[in-house]
């Protein structure tokens, strides 16, 4: 048969480009709404293969970190989208004139890709959280989405990247062959672990979700839909959990302000088209 008259499947659409990345002190933050996250990344699912990709979500902890730590800050803009979660760092956009549109709730990122990766019959992977999370939230997401793939990997306590136990998930991890592998090892060693291991997992994205496990397995409460749309999931987090987090968004948080007013201030000193 002639090559020109073979049948071929459908080609899947390229997933869309996401806007120019906004400066937020030493990282880069793609300036997305949820809907465009969600495109983007359901245009990598429909390639194939869909990876290596990866995600993360950066919030004013990433911000204050990042400043500190090479490492951390490589590992976040080596992604290939980084989504802003948390109004602080739409707060600070917005004074120091990069405005980004709005937050990404990155834990919504979990359950909305496995329902679409339910549909499509791809198999999913999640690594991370405390024993037995990942196992219970897995089991859930099997509850809402009938006929989800998904291994469920926890971390060996103590975790250490690179070592002997860590090679063995990921060995085990590579055999769920996984669309996309949600990763929930917290800020900074999530990141760094992708940014460790993005190579092994060729045909994956790899998705850090932070306390995402913990939500879907019903340990940590979710934030009523409301706050959530207005940015104040925050607080509602802070309500649960004062002790452990009223530094970081009371007093860690808000000073990205400062960094924010400061650049803002040489924009205006220099003007417009100066550098």
């Amino acid at each position: 048969m002639d090559e020109s008259m073979a049948p071929v499947g459908p080609t899947p659409a390229p997933a869309p480009a996401s806007p120019p990345a906004v400066q937020i002190g030493s990282i880069l933050i793609d300036n997305v709404t949820q809907d465009e996250a969600d495109a983007i990344i359901g245009g990598w699912l429909e390639e194939r293969p869909a990876g290596p990709r990866r995600v993360c979500t950066p919030n004013v902890d990433y911000v204050i970190r990042a400043g500190r730590d090479p490492a951390f800050r490589g590992a976040i803009n080596g992604c290939d989208l980084r989504v802003p979660d948390g109004m602080w760092i739409v707060y600070a956009s917005r004074i120091a004139g990069r405005s980004l549109r709005g937050t990404v709730t990155g834990r919504l990122l979990l359950p909305r890709f496995a329902a679409r990766c339910s549909e499509a019959g791809r198999p999913i992977a999640m690594m991370g959280a405390g024993p037995g999370v990942a196992a219970l939230a897995a089991e859930r997401l099997r509850a809402d989405n009938p006929g989800l793939l998904v291994t469920a990997a926890t971390p060996p306590t103590p975790f250490v990247i690179g070592s002997e136990a860590d090679a063995g998930m990921v060995q085990t991890l590579q055999a769920a062959r996984p669309a996309i592998l949600f990763v929930a090892l917290g800020a900074p060693k999530q990141e760094l672990w992708m940014d460790r291991h993005a190579g092994e997992f060729p045909d994956s994205i790899m998705i850090g979700v932070g306390a995402a496990f913990d939500v879907v397995a019903g340990r940590v409460r979710e934030a009523p839909a409301w706050m959530t749309r207005t940015g104040l999931e925050w607080l509602f987090r802070l309500a649960q959990e004062p002790r452990r987090l009223a530094r970081r968004y009371l007093w860690d948080d808000p000073r990205i302000l400062g960094w924010a007013v400061a650049t803002r201030a040489r924009g205006l000193v220099r003007g417009p088209g100066r550098k």
